[in-house]
């Protein structure tokens, strides 16, 4: 009925701690066990193949990663469900037989289980939208989307999503897409609350790896590129990446470089998804820079009550200008923060380089609206 995936590279020691309660958990339910050894050089098959005899082993000649790994032995996974577990989990306590039955009976895609660290609990990790940028980050809260290192799926679902995409650089971002995929195609996932699981290691590391940070600022690019393709994103993504090159980060910036290159050349991509976006987004950018304002009610962003004018006043915010973009726009800059100011000192410039209708104007004074406003009049 169900299949324990484990992936172990010279992790003896944890499997000595962990594997005979696993093995328990599995035998409660008929289950199995594969073990994929990862190119490990300590004594994990002398271990494995000499106490756990009914345990199906598999060696890499060399270390493939966690995500080719779990591709690879996809294909060999014949039982209705496949429960993945990171081998830093201790478990206490699952309630797999429960669980099986509410996901046959919900068609579920992936119930998750939630851990304990330092005595509190997670649901799993999610991807944050911050300052431009994804981060991958553990959360004690609900998300729509999350993963988990202590997950159970439906085996043919997996297999009919070719398992992990290929072309990140961190298993973080693979298993959020494998998630994230699913979801966008209909799928269900839930948390099983009634469980007990200890996680030791650090939040920091996922599946047993440590991020890098180099992986994952490429990862961040290319899951954007892949998903978010709105005109907001798209917009606020140019600002990030002039923003980066501004910072004359060398690092980052050939990290930058990389993924563009990856995605731009060599990563499997939807083309009519993409044409559809690539489309969209310079129909509204060339209908921003060459249409008329005068039928459009004229908007000023500003923090400040000491304007006369009746024009419609908001506090300034990203959103709010692209909802407002085919207005008349007018910000107070003594309203924006520096970063604000900055991006959009960036976003005036390119438009110029571009060619195209100033987006917006700085106003600091009523004289200086209403000189701008009578340009429209």
């Amino acid at each position: 009925m169900v299949t324990l995936l484990l992936i172990a590279c010279n992790q003896e020691r944890l499997l000595k701690e962990h594997l005979s309660t696993y093995k328990r958990l599995m035998d409660s339910i008929q289950g199995k066990i594969i073990l994929v050894d990862d190119g490990s050089s300590d004594h994990t098959k002398e271990y494995v193949t000499t106490h756990f005899e009914t345990i199906s082993y598999m060696k890499n000649p060399v270390e493939l990663g966690y995500c080719q790994s779990f591709n690879k032995v996809l294909a060999y996974i014949k039982t209705p469900y496949v429960l993945c577990i990171d081998l830093n989990i201790k478990v206490r306590f699952i309630p797999l037989q429960n669980a099986l039955a509410y996901a046959q009976n919900n068609n579920l895609f992936m119930t998750s289980f939630p851990f304990v660290h330092q005595n509190k609990q997670f649901y799993g990790y999610y991807l944050a939208y911050k300052q431009f940028r994804l981060y991958f980050e553990e959360t004690s809260l609900k998300p729509s989307c999350f993963c988990s290192e202590v997950m159970l799926f439906d085996t043919k679902r997996l297999q009919r999503l070719d398992g992990f995409s290929s072309h990140y650089h961190s298993t973080a971002f693979s298993w959020y897409d494998l998630i994230y995929r699913a979801l966008k195609e209909g799928e269900s996932i839930m948390i099983s609350t009634n469980s007990l699981c200890d996680k030791k290691t650090s939040l920091s590391t996922f599946f047993s790896y440590l991020p890098d940070q180099n992986a994952l600022l490429k990862d961040n690019f290319l899951f954007q590129w892949r998903f978010y393709r709105s005109f907001s994103f798209i917009f606020k993504r140019c600002i990030s990446i002039t923003l980066l090159f501004f910072s004359f980060n060398g690092s980052k910036i050939l990290n930058f470089i990389q993924a563009y290159f990856q995605w731009l050349f060599f990563t499997k991509r939807h083309n009519s998804q993409i044409l559809t976006s690539v489309k969209s987004f310079f129909k509204q950018l060339l209908t921003r820079g060459t249409s008329s304002f005068s039928v459009h009610q004229p908007i000023l962003f500003t923090n400040h009550p000491n304007w006369d004018h009746s024009i419609l006043k908001e506090p300034f915010s990203f959103k709010l200008l692209l909802t407002h973009i085919p207005a008349p726009i007018f910000i107070d800059p003594q309203s924006l923060s520096r970063l604000s100011y900055y991006s959009l000192i960036v976003v005036h410039k390119c438009c110029l380089l571009l060619r195209l209708k100033q987006p917006f104007h700085f106003v600091l004074s009523n004289y200086a609206l209403e000189h701008e406003l009578a340009y429209y009049s």
